[in-house]
């Protein structure tokens, strides 16, 4: 595989499509460097039609789709493709409406749980903007305070592992 900055722009009339990662592939360190940012136009340019495939959530898609040179983006690692032309969002879930609302009730419930019982725990702030997962951040502390078993996020999810397991992938 060849860095995209050796990529020859001489487009083999083959090739359609540039599939790729966003963080540490487009991105350093979070940031999307002007030589990248550049390099996704100059292949647009050349008539590539640029797929981000991710794991960020809804939101941050939307804003790819709407800003970026892509031809689409497939986020929350495969729970949808959403497609911005004509001035129009189009959005493709993986999963129907009804499984979309189940589920979202499913990570409802595990959230409570989890921000009940493991102390300190948070949902990360990105989390509003996602529709088919939860991410979460822990501030570790010591396993026992005052000689009280503290549970992990191991224990509690592991509590919820049949309804985790029953979300779309």
């Amino acid at each position: 595989m060849k860095n995209l900055k050796d990529f020859s722009f001489e487009i083999n009339p083959k090739i359609e499509f540039v599939l790729t990662d966003i963080d540490d592939t487009l991105t350093t360190e979070g940031q999307l460097g002007a030589a990248a940012y550049s390099a996704l136009w100059q292949l647009h340019n050349k008539g590539l039609k640029i797929i981000p495939i991710t794991g960020r959530p809804a939101g941050w898609c939307e804003l790819i789709a709407r800003m970026w040179p892509v031809a689409g983006i497939v986020g929350e690692n495969g729970g949808f493709y959403f497609q911005y032309s004509d001035k129009k969002m189009q959005r493709w879930f993986a999963s129907d409406t009804a499984d979309l609302q189940k589920n979202r009730t499913k990570l409802d419930l595990i959230q409570t749980e989890v921000l009940k019982t493991i102390p300190h725990a948070a949902v990360a702030s990105d989390s509003v903007t996602r529709g088919n997962r939860l991410l979460y951040i822990w501030i570790w502390l010591p396993t026992t305070i005052f000689g009280a078993m503290l549970a992990t996020p191991a224990d509690v999810l592991s509590m919820h592992l049949a309804l985790a397991f029953a979300l779309p992938c």
